[in-house]
């Protein structure tokens, strides 16, 4: 599947995400989700077949299935055929709505506000090699995949390199994101619970009280089967994760160039994301999409 286009050139191309202006409504965005896969900060050449309606598939489920019922406010305005309301009429015919959200323009705090269950990925690198560049001050002797009683706070800088940023100081400059971020992460991590799958750590984007971008999916979270969890090993990934560990193999500790995933390596992470989409959504993507997509 190619990158969805319409008539006009975005005003802004993610590394994923596609963002465009809608004429006559400057409180508004279309933001669409692309089958384009990044690691590390690169955008590679392969795309993942499906995974934008994927994304935009668990970002709405959460909003539908945990947020309004507990209260968190997100930036998405419409979605599915509702895009008819505010879209240009030449917009319509090319518009791919299982992959789109009219959303609110909201200036993004620059932050990203990360939060970890496990010790894992990047946090633990740091940790094996004895830096600590959130200041968490964590214990010594603590095993790879080791849980965690409460969430570990672990904000990065909004840029290019992603560069820790001390706890305390996310906390101290943008506290009602951080209590946001922080309710939407235990009750993504609750959800998740039921269905037999661990949150090992996520990402959010928020503007004040308000989540933006994405939450809750294998682009932005690790995942795993809660009974596939040990401690001082990987578990079997359901994630962007399964991705990264290819990349870095192709790359064999060279430079990280974009790169063209072998089609095993492209059918592992489908079947990544299939995986856990079906665990999440506790049905078939399609009956999801049709019911709430049209």
């Amino acid at each position: 599947m190619i990158d969805p286009v319409l008539p006009v050139a975005p005003s802004h191309q993610g590394k994923v995400r596609d963002t465009y202006a809608i004429p006559g409504r400057e409180d508004l965005m279309l933001l669409i989700a692309t089958d384009r896969f990044s690691t590390h900060n690169v955008k590679h050449q392969s795309r993942i077949p499906g995974k934008g309606e994927q994304l935009a598939a668990l970002t709405l489920a959460w909003k539908l299935k945990v947020f309004d019922r507990i209260g968190l406010k997100t930036h998405l305005v419409a979605w599915g055929r509702d895009l008819l309301d505010y879209l240009p009429q030449e917009w319509r015919a090319s518009a791919p709505y299982r992959q789109a959200f009219v959303v609110e323009k909201h200036k993004v705090h620059p932050c990203e506000f990360v939060w970890r269950r496990y010790l894992a990925g990047s946090l633990f690198e740091a940790y094996r090699k004895g830096e600590d560049p959130y200041d968490l001050h964590l214990p010594p002797g603590l095993a790879k995949m080791h849980r965690f009683d409460e969430p570990i706070f672990t904000p990065t800088h909004k840029s290019e390199d992603d560069e820790p940023m001390p706890a305390s100081e996310g906390r101290a400059l943008f506290p009602e994101a951080t209590a946001l971020t922080l309710k939407a992460f235990l009750a993504i991590e609750a959800e998740l619970a039921k269905a037999g799958v661990a949150l090992i750590d996520s990402k959010f984007e928020a503007a004040g009280d308000v989540l933006v971008d994405e939450w809750g999916t294998g682009d932005c979270s690790r995942m795993a089967l809660l009974s596939t969890i040990r401690e001082g090993e990987d578990p079997p990934w359901l994630d962007k994760e399964i991705g990264r560990q290819s990349a870095l193999r192709n790359w064999a500790g060279g430079e990280k160039v974009p790169l063209e995933f072998a089609p095993d390596q492209v059918k592992a992470m489908q079947d990544g994301y299939r995986k856990a989409i079906e665990l999440i959504l506790g049905e078939s993507l399609q009956a999801f999409q049709d019911r709430e997509l049209g």
